[in-house]
């Protein structure tokens, strides 16, 4: 739209106007490429931070990869808190899992929040804000 507008000015000769719409324009376009640089930057140092790991032993050795490294035959050391990098299989012993399948959230929390979405529901079937049907 500013674009319009310098050409307004520049066919009505008024060129100190138009000069100053293309520097706000100018300044504009200069602020916009600044802050995408900095948004992307901020991505990629987030995407390089949570990048995950794993404690393997690969070689007859431990080390610390980076889990889209893990081959097929790696031995994965997991620890309490940790997560499971890949689809593993556990060798010995048992694992306690606690988040739910693909909600990445606690299964209390889940839980709680089932409990109360179903609670709301209720309410709102007591207080008549949830359509009846009739049976025909």
């Amino acid at each position: 739209m500013i674009w319009l507008a310098v050409l307004v000015e520049l066919f009505i000769y008024n060129l100190v106007d138009m000069y100053i719409l293309l520097g706000i324009q100018f300044l504009n376009a200069s602020l916009s490429y600044y802050e995408t640089t900095k948004a992307g930057d901020a991505v990629a140092a987030l995407k390089a931070s949570l990048k995950p790991l794993a404690h393997v032993k690969r070689d007859g050795t431990f080390q610390t990869l980076d889990a889209g490294l893990l081959v097929p035959g790696d031995l994965v050391s997991l620890g309490s808190g940790g997560a499971v990098p890949a689809d593993c299989v556990v060798n010995e012993g048992t694992i306690d899992v606690d988040q739910v399948g693909g909600f990445g959230c606690d299964s209390f929390y889940f839980f709680n929040f089932l409990c109360n979405l179903l609670r709301g529901v209720l309410l709102m079937g007591q207080f008549g804000l949830l359509p009846r049907f009739r049976s025909s």
